[in-house]
């Protein structure tokens, strides 16, 4: 039996059909004990957006189960360290913010560090031995780290593959779409009294939109071809609105406050070529054809290009 057979028969609830995965992967103590020893010290995590820390002297903190990073704007560039003070391993910062002026603090025994890593006050420093004040020592610990289309990636493991290599090939079909130029609209956070894969799921797949979100104009007409389908009854737009609105507190982005959107000059495109001058539906298939289109550079196809009946030329112009 050869070491890599041995280590497969070692994962708890191994699957075995790549169409059906263990319901234990999602809840199983064992299967999650496993994921901390062997998947998330290894793997490269997205720490922040460059973005996040424009300035020299703003820094993020990163966390992940009992392990804390910061990700510091230095003067030389964005760099990371581990957030434990080199003397008892108490946290350095909780939260953002900026540090250019006075450093890193230790709030326990005052120890200080600047944004380049280096300790540079130790209190009474005169009850250590030289040694033991060997900057190598008490400087703070630095985190491996790498950048991609705009982002701070951090990995705990210096002997795994780079991010490139392990991105690859996402990262070379995202080159056409300019990843690197992208800009944060918004962003929210909350955690989630569930497994973390159940929440990437939803976010890597469109199944449930129609569903879901049946206030979102644009999904609207391949809602209803769906239902044709589908024994249950569409729901009530206006209904979807108001349920989402009573559930998160506020509408959800593009979906709370439907809109139709100003005919541009895709949707004119499409009108003039025979389709349909409705603006809702226009835009619904000037979007569709555009999302087919960037799909098919990165080597993908749309699931939902059958639904749509007529076929158009886009222009290549943003729609106004």
């Amino acid at each position: 039996m050869t070491d890599t057979t041995s280590a497969a028969d070692a994962i708890p609830f191994r699957t075995t059909d790549p169409e059906r995965l263990q319901a234990e992967h999602y809840y199983d103590v064992t299967f999650f004990k496993a994921e901390k020893e062997k998947l998330w010290p290894h793997g490269w995590q997205m720490a922040c957006r460059l973005e996040d820390m424009p300035n020299v002297g703003d820094h993020v903190e990163y966390t992940i189960f009992d392990k804390s990073v910061i990700i510091v704007h230095g003067k030389t560039g964005v760099k990371a360290f581990h957030n434990a003070c080199r003397h008892r391993g108490v946290h350095l910062v909780t939260g953002p913010g900026n540090y250019k002026r006075e450093g890193f603090i230790c709030p326990f025994h005052g120890w200080r560090f600047n944004i380049e890593d280096d300790n540079i006050a130790v209190f009474g420093k005169q009850v250590f031995s030289e040694e033991l004040l060997d900057k190598a020592k008490i400087n703070l610990a630095p985190c491996r780290i790498e950048f991609w289309a705009g982002c701070a990636f951090i990995n705990f493991d210096d002997d795994a593959p780079g991010l490139r290599e392990s991105l690859s090939p996402v990262a070379e079909r995202m080159v056409n779409r300019h990843a690197d130029k992208q800009k944060m609209n918004c962003w929210y956070a909350i955690v989630l009294p569930t497994n973390w894969k159940l929440v990437m799921e939803v976010f890597q797949k469109n199944y449930h939109v129609m569903k879901i979100h049946p206030a979102d104009p644009q999904r609207a007409n391949l809602w209803r071809r769906w239902c044709r389908h589908d024994p249950q009854p569409q729901p009530d737009r206006a209904a979807g609105s108001r349920n989402e609105y009573r559930l998160h507190g506020q509408p959800q982005s593009g979906y709370g406050r439907p809109r139709p959107p100003k005919r541009g000059r895709g949707n004119r495109e499409i009108a003039r070529h025979g389709g349909p001058k409705d603006p809702v539906l226009a835009s619904q298939i000037f979007y569709g054809r555009a999302n087919d289109e960037i799909m098919k550079d990165i080597g993908f196809s749309s699931p939902f290009k059958r639904l749509l009946p007529f076929t158009a030329p886009v222009t290549r112009h943003r729609p106004q």
